[in-house]
């Protein structure tokens, strides 16, 4: 699906063109009818081919298979070519290509995605195709400016967000919000010096390894991706139905297309405005991202937004009652009939980092809420964990089910109440499954990029590894270790940590990732904490922990084992858990067990 849009690769591989897609983001994408969308979509891009080069040639506009156009969607239309005209009718050696302003070019690159969106809406509400379905893909009106939901001061150049094509075709006048962007633009412009050699220092640019000096004609593509990856991050933890993420840097009159999953991003090859090819490329790529299916934009249609109540309903696997395992077979996984609601208006984690697992929580309850909830948070009984797990190819332990498989064992091997106090009990969970193009396909990083996947793997030499989505809800819903209020508190939940830790013993199991985010607590009503041990993506089975003399690290740094730290062959086991317990005593003891301790460090440093 990464080469969905259409743009070639810098490793010349190329897919079919997705099928349609439902417009609400809410909805299921409707059934796959790929014929019908690929032909709209080659109607689509001849008629804007046929309709630029006439305009460049007589100021005159056609599209293809209709009439010509008139009235105010002709006005329209006019007005967006002329906008966008600077970006496209330039000559590579001419004056102007020494100077572009990157302001400047801010308002051509709106210009080209109205162009594009007017011509998607005017041949969309003409199609009599009720199986065919759209989004259009339009700029927002604000450029150069910080972004809602942005926790930092990077300012986004231009921004594209999808809307149903009922809206109408025009700038979006609200301030972009990086919780509704679909896609970042970063646009840089030439400097006098790069005039007429942007083309031979893009080139070189993914042949340079990190050792090799960067010359001054590269800087303008590296800025771009380097602020792209900033903002990409950004959208991550503001969209909680965020599963990939696309992005397009512009500089000077030559765009690539970038999209980013959990291990990497990928980059198109140059696209040059100023060419046919290169025009009509970018053309395709917004005609598909217009006609898509909604997974393949990297949204998530199993989390939705409810408008009506505030709040959001995410969908997880339902866990058969009967089965002692994980792998008990639901017969369809991941279909409808084998999800369970939950809704969600607060979040414990966010997806904050660029790159990794991709780590969600959310407090969450099964019970839907009868009105509008505005500010009210929902009274949470479960906790939600949507993550993306870090699988080896033939790793059974981690592999079809991961973290799911072990809370399974401990729900299946624990008989005593009191063990279950310290460990989440799960409720549900499994693998994602997204239905594509008619399919019902696993969520993973290889199904995301599809062909393009070995080009990753080959990078990071990881050619055996990839993501794998997984969620879960888990029970008790519990409050996050930098909410105790005194070391008293804390010292309690550390030995309820210990006792979690014979409990895993008798289930055989090895934690390996005891840190200051996987341990939890609960408080009763008479004001007594409880701690709880959570996280299982790094657990492996301890009989088989014995034989697996693997020399690599695994967990958090700060918290790691000498063992684990110096990579040693030696087999992992309980001791090495208690060495992490150590150290998370010390970190705290450092940097404050409680709120208030914490404040008082960072005053005094």
């Amino acid at each position: 699906t990464a080469t969905s849009t259409g743009t070639s690769t810098d490793t010349s591989t190329s897919t079919e063109r997705p099928a349609e897609a439902s417009v609400s983001d809410a909805e299921r994408p409707a059934e796959a009818n790929t014929t019908g969308t690929e032909r709209t979509a080659d109607a689509l891009i001849s008629g804007m081919d046929l309709a630029i080069r006439q305009a460049l040639e007589s100021g005159g506009f056609a599209v293809h298979g209709m009439m010509e156009p008139a009235g105010e969607f002709a006005a329209k239309l006019q007005a967006a070519y002329a906008t966008l005209r600077p970006l496209i009718k330039c000559e590579k050696e001419s004056p102007a290509d020494k100077d572009w302003n990157e302001h400047a070019m801010y308002a051509w690159l709106q210009g080209l995605y109205l162009f594009v969106a007017h011509h998607i809406w005017r041949y969309m509400t003409n199609v009599d195709d009720s199986r065919l379905s759209a989004r259009l893909v339009l700029p927002y009106d604000r450029t150069d400016v910080k972004p809602q939901g942005s926790d930092d001061g990077t300012r986004l150049d231009v921004g594209l967000a999808a809307r149903p094509l009922g809206r109408g075709v025009d700038l979006l006048s609200s301030k972009p919000d990086y919780m509704d962007v679909l896609a970042v633009v970063e646009a840089k412009g030439v400097y006098a010096k790069s005039a007429g050699k942007l083309d031979e220092a893009q080139s070189k640019l993914e042949d340079l390894t990190l050792d090799e000096p960067r010359h001054e004609l590269h800087k303008p593509t590296e800025d771009a991706f380097a602020q792209l990856f900033m903002h990409t991050r950004q959208v991550y933890a503001n969209q909680p139905n965020r599963r990939f993420a696309w992005g397009i840097t512009q500089c000077h009159a030559e765009a690539r297309a970038c999209i980013f999953v959990n291990d990497g991003a990928l980059a198109s090859h140059a696209m040059d405005l100023r060419t046919e090819d290169g025009l009509r490329e970018m053309v395709q790529l917004l005609v598909d991202w217009s006609l898509c299916e909604l997974p393949l934009l990297g949204y998530d249609p199993t989390v939705s937004w409810l408008d009506d109540l505030d709040c959001w309903q995410i969908d997880v696997p339902t866990l058969p009652s009967d089965s002692s395992d994980a792998s008990g077979a639901q017969s369809n996984p991941g279909c409808a009939s084998n999800m369970t609601p939950y809704y969600f208006n607060e979040t414990y984690v966010a997806a904050d980092r660029l790159f990794g697992r991709h780590t969600r929580c959310y407090p969450a309850t099964s019970r839907k809420p009868q009105r509008k909830l505005g500010t009210s948070p929902i009274k949470p009984d479960v906790v939600i964990k949507d993550a993306w797990a870090y699988v080896e190819d033939g790793d059974v332990e981690r592999g079809e089910y991961g973290e799911v498989k072990f809370l399974e064992r401990i729900r299946g091997k624990l008989k005593d109440p009191e063990n279950f106090r310290h460990l989440p009990v799960i409720h549900d969970g499994g693998a994602m499954y997204m239905d594509i193009g008619g399919q019902h396909i696993k969520d993973t990083t290889e199904t995301v990029l599809g062909d393009l996947a070995h080009v990753l793997s080959e990078r990071s030499g990881s050619s055996k590894c990839h993501y794998s989505h997984m969620r879960m809800a888990t029970w008790p819903a519990a409050y996050r270790l930098r909410n105790v209020e005194s070391v008293y508190e804390l010292i309690i939940i550390a030995n309820d940590v210990v006792k979690a830790m014979g409990a895993l013993k008798e289930c055989n199991i090895l934690h390996r990732d005891i840190s200051n985010n996987n341990i939890m607590f609960t408080r009763d009503k008479d004001g007594n904490v409880c701690g709880i041990l959570i996280d299982f993506d790094n657990a492996v089975d301890a009989e088989k922990a014995q034989i697996l003399c693997r020399p690599i690290c695994t967990g958090t740094p700060p918290f790691m084992s000498v063992n684990n730290l110096e990579e040693s062959d030696a087999a992992r086991s309980g001791v090495e858990e208690l060495e992490s317990i150590l150290y998370l005593l010390i970190w705290k003891g450092v940097w404050g067990a409680t709120i208030e301790h914490r404040s008082e460090t960072w005053d005094a440093t």
